[in-house]
């Protein structure tokens, strides 16, 4: 088949330039995480809040999960609240200072929350499989460093 547009001069651009390989690659991330979360009803950042949450093993509270996520309050605060409509969280006032909100992962939202990070090993493996283990670290030190010229 032919297409209309298939000689066009930006074509050779767009398969070479940096920045729409990594919109492709950006794209296509994107499907296969979204993918893997799809079961579980969840976003990539809410997946990623809710593994913080558990792999943590104890109580953490919004503004600690706001700050490491580099998000606000407010933010943070919408993930919560989803998360917890879905059931995988419950809040708690804390004991220490009523003031203080905790959030842990529901006892019987664990074997689920397992499976998520399961699911989230199983993309980074994925990866690793193309890429190999230096790839992976010459990658995310490229990455990080666009990432911090932005």
């Amino acid at each position: 088949l032919y297409y209309v547009g298939a000689d066009m001069k930006i074509r050779r651009y767009l398969e070479e330039s940096p920045l729409c390989i990594l919109e492709r690659a950006h794209r296509q991330a994107l499907a296969r995480i979204q993918e893997a979360l799809a079961p579980y009803g969840l976003g990539l950042i809410q997946g990623l809040v809710l593994v913080a949450i558990n792999t943590e093993k104890r109580q953490v509270g919004p503004s600690e999960l706001a700050h490491v996520f580099g998000t606000s309050k407010a933010a943070m605060g919408q993930t919560l609240t989803r998360l917890e409509e879905l059931g995988y969280i419950q809040r708690s006032i804390s004991p220490k200072d009523a003031r203080r909100t905790l959030i842990s992962v529901t006892p019987g939202q664990r074997p689920q929350v397992q499976r998520l990070m399961n699911a989230f090993h199983r993309l980074q493996v994925r990866d690793e499989e193309i890429l190999g283990a230096e790839g992976i670290r010459s990658l995310q030190e490229n990455l990080q460093r666009l990432a911090d010229r932005s």
